[in-house]
């Protein structure tokens, strides 16, 4: 039985005002600095929400297999 290839992802930022942003892996560390969340749990979990003062969600980052067309 043939090795199964580890499937490359990306990584999608997005918040509430619309605006979203593909990821590669390398850039997870620094923007994880920027808005203050776990790199290593996006990549553990598959997902994170950033949230407000007041517990509400304003955006979040998954992550999503690449298309490799």
């Amino acid at each position: 039985m043939p090795l199964q290839k580890e499937r490359k992802m990306d990584y999608v930022i997005w918040f509430n005002d619309g605006h979203r942003e593909t990821l590669g892996r390398e850039d997870l560390a620094k923007y994880s600095e920027r808005f203050d969340f776990d790199a290593e749990e996006v990549q553990l979990c598959g997902d994170v929400d950033f949230l407000d003062e007041d517990g509400g969600v304003v955006g979040g980052i998954f992550k999503e297999a690449k298309n490799e067309n």
